[in-house]
């Protein structure tokens, strides 16, 4: 009896310990994300901000891999095996700029989210094990809305937080009316900022109307209940076939299929800036045939619109970016984590969480042949948390019931 309870204690106690670790671990990456819900361009941040943004993010990180070493578990499933590439490529790349690469740069690679932060973003997989993680991502997501809304800035977590805002929002009577204000304000930023070009933060117009579209196919799909996971499939199959296919055209014909939109046969080809992008780095990465192992953490773009007229300064396409610092093969084995996800929810989830998870983890996918998601923000927590939720049994099999437990 005395050695039951005894195990019984030293089970909480190492579970708290793992709570404990977790909770404060979710309060780095939401300080770490806070400059962007202000300002959102890492460039305009201050100094000690980008220090205190990107010290918080690497700390997550450090804890993160701690854990995963601490209390880890048998990982025979294909996507851990996935994840576990992807992180060994990510090591190899930052032992590729130690030996070669010249480390008076080594402050920027380390601080910029768009440098060697936006490959260690896989990490985040292995804290969404448990299921009390949920409540952290809303709660934390929900804080960002408010502090975005309130710096009058538009920002996506609001759309990539929708399977969850949806899921329980709706159904709560506590603070509800605060809730559904916050959100109809963030939409509204939303919404003028995908429609009224924003000199400032950039070009967030195609960006948000894309997530803004997958957003309102999770309230669509949430109203006709029956016809859920029939949605979530074809929404999967368009948002995955369509831009593969254009991108291998765009390979196979070595023409960008933006052209037929735009003439290019003038000098502003930085004006229909998707042309240039895919132009000027698949030339770059084909005259120094770096396609599989890309060029690294520490690398700038040199081609000519990038480094000769320095019109830009970072690939505004995130899968382009990912294929110019991980290369092909750390970009083959991201898709297919975010395939075997959607797939894996639509096939085997028996909640609305995760299938609207699909949906969303479909909008990300598609976005990131068109958008600007590079640096490593809050974004990336929740798009890990549906991969992990998508992909996991444990999270699949949940009730509706159970996930609205779950996040109160």
């Amino acid at each position: 009896m005395g050695k039951t309870i005894f195990n019984h204690n030293s089970i909480k106690r190492e579970f708290n310990r793992r709570y404990n670790n977790i909770q404060f671990i979710h309060m780095l990456l939401f300080v770490s994300s806070i400059p962007h819900a202000i300002w959102i361009l890492f460039s305009i941040y201050s100094q000690p901000i980008k220090i205190l943004s990107s010290g918080s993010l690497w700390i997550a990180l450090i804890l993160i891999l701690k854990n995963s070493f601490l209390y880890k578990r048998k990982h025979y499933r294909l996507i851990d095996r996935l994840i576990l590439c992807l992180l060994i490529i990510t090591g190899l790349q930052f032992i590729r700029f130690i030996i070669f690469d010249n480390m008076e740069n080594t402050l920027t690679v380390l601080t910029n989210p768009i440098n060697g932060l936006c490959l260690c973003i896989p990490l985040l997989y292995y804290i969404y094990n448990y299921s009390f993680t949920l409540k952290y991502v809303y709660r934390c997501g929900l804080i960002l809305i408010c502090i975005s809304s309130i710096c009058f800035q538009g920002n996506y977590y609001v759309l990539y937080l929708s399977p969850i805002i949806i899921q329980y929002s709706l159904h709560t009577k506590k603070k509800r009316i605060f809730i559904y204000c916050i959100l109809l304000l963030s939409l509204l930023f939303i919404i003028k900022d995908a429609f009224i070009p924003n000199e400032l933060t950039g070009d967030t117009q195609r960006a948000f109307i894309i997530i803004l579209i997958y957003a309102i196919i999770v309230i669509i799909a949430k109203l006709y209940k029956k016809y859920y996971r029939l949605i979530a499939l074809c929404v999967a199959c368009i948002s995955i076939t369509l831009p593969i296919s254009l991108f291998s055209y765009s390979i196979a014909t070595k023409e960008s299929i933006f052209t037929r939109i735009n003439d290019m046969e003038n000098e502003k080809i930085g004006v229909d800036t998707r042309t240039f992008l895919y132009t000027e780095l698949l030339t770059d990465l084909n005259q120094k045939k770096a396609f599989w192992e890309g060029l690294g953490i520490a690398q700038g773009y040199n081609s000519f619109y990038f480094f000769k007229n320095k019109t830009r300064d970072v690939n505004e396409v995130h899968f382009l970016h990912l294929l110019f610092r991980g290369g092909s093969l750390w970009l083959f084995f991201y898709m297919a984590i975010i395939i075997y996800s959607i797939f894996y929810a639509i096939k085997f989830s028996k909640n609305y969480l995760c299938l609207g998870g699909s949906i969303m983890l479909s909008g990300y996918f598609l976005a990131g042949f068109i958008c600007d998601i590079n640096g490593f923000n809050f974004i990336h927590v929740i798009i890990f948390f549906f991969i992990a939720a998508c992909s996991s049994n444990k999270w699949t099999q949940l009730s509706n019931s159970n996930v609205l437990r779950l996040i109160k």
